[in-house]
């Protein structure tokens, strides 16, 4: 399952639009939800995460948003990703692509 919780507005919006697409593409393969983060119900996923500093996005796979790259980095789907749509001077630290890898080391 990946869940995604953030703001329903631009420029979040333009920047996971290319994650949105692949998991849109992907059809009825994966279970897909989105909270929108200034829902109280956004609010306590958060808290329950344990992440109380102002975040635009948080990406959710199985549950959680640290993982391990295939080279053995970590990565925390957490903030603005990095690629299109990201706000110009914005460094994203992971990308769609990290998302897309995390999904397919799931699959049986």
């Amino acid at each position: 399952m990946v869940e995604i919780i953030a703001f329903a507005h631009p420029p979040v919006q333009s920047a996971l639009k290319p994650l949105r697409e692949w998991l849109a593409a992907q059809g009825g393969k994966l279970k897909v939800v989105e909270v929108d983060m200034e829902t109280p119900e956004g609010e306590r996923r958060l808290k329950a995460l344990g992440i109380t500093r102002h975040v635009p996005v948080v990406v959710l796979v199985d549950g959680k948003y640290k993982h391990i790259r295939k080279d053995g980095s970590a990565v925390e789907f957490v903030s603005f990703p990095s690629g299109p749509g990201t706000p110009a001077g914005v460094k994203g630290g992971w990308s769609a692509e990290d998302v897309k890898a995390v999904i397919q080391q799931y699959k049986p």
